[in-house]
């Protein structure tokens, strides 16, 4: 996939989300990842469109099979970590934002998330 390619896919789903239409973006990225099932990217932002409409267990199903294909994946790694904190698995998800935030000390959003760990 190109850049200019995921720039097209992160422009729509902006606007799928700006308009809370995360059924449209679930839709949208899934159609593309069934004509492209390796891609990495897409299997991380159906996941993320299912964990927007509340949807955990599609979500994890897609952010587990993002990290069987790159197990180093910050965004599905950081995706599984707000999966798990939406299903108030506060102690299991501290330790995914705790391990990404060694690995990207100056992520404002890790602390944030970490925060609400700790709520």
């Amino acid at each position: 996939t190109s850049a200019h390619s995921d720039e097209e896919f992160d422009g729509i789903a902006k606007r799928f989300d700006a308009a809370g239409d995360y059924e449209s973006s679930f839709s949208f990225y899934k159609q593309s990842l069934d004509k492209d099932p390796d891609n990495v990217l897409l299997r991380i932002k159906v996941g993320e469109s299912s964990w927007k409409m509340g949807k955990y267990e599609e979500a994890t199903f897609y952010a587990k099979s993002a990290l069987e294909k790159d197990p180093s994946s910050f965004e599905a790694r950081r995706l599984m970590g707000r999966i798990l904190l939406a299903q108030e698995k506060g102690k299991e998800a501290m330790t995914v934002f705790t391990t990404l935030l060694q690995e990207r000390p100056d992520d404002p959003s890790l602390l944030s998330y970490q925060g609400v760990c700790l709520d």
